[in-house]
């Protein structure tokens, strides 16, 4: 993970989102994060880099994640219910026991993510 952008995601999710309006042109470089059990409750992390990142039980909830890289990360036991995950790479991500409920998992990709026991009413899982 980028030291820089990990530091200003753990300042708080209101400096955070204040930092992504101010900078649109850097993608958040995330890999492999240890963010379990972090509260991002609407944390803009549209097409960041989340890769191998660590988010069980991680507060997800109206979080924006279009078009990130969740490609083998541990959402296991995460509350992502109402998230935005439209075009996200979910390939290889463990989602077990994980809340999507009214998350957009629209184009996402799933491809052998391991969804066992995860609570998808009324997601949204088109394409």
């Amino acid at each position: 993970a980028n030291d820089e952008h990990l530091a200003k995601l753990l300042e708080g999710i209101p400096a955070w989102n204040r930092w992504r309006k101010e900078q649109p042109k850097i993608r958040p470089g995330l890999t492999g994060a240890e963010l379990s059990g972090t509260n991002l409750q609407e944390a803009n992390l549209e097409d960041a880099d989340l890769s191998n990142a660590q988010l069980a039980g991680a507060n997800l909830i109206w979080a924006r994640l279009e078009g990130a890289d969740l490609q083998e990360a541990n959402l296991k036991d995460a509350d992502l219910s109402n998230a935005q995950l439209a075009g996200a790479n979910l390939t290889w991500a463990r989602l077990e026991g994980a809340d999507l409920e009214f998350a957009d998992l629209s184009e996402a990709r799933l491809v052998e993510a391991s969804l066992l026991a995860a609570e998808l009413r009324a997601a949204d899982l088109t394409g």
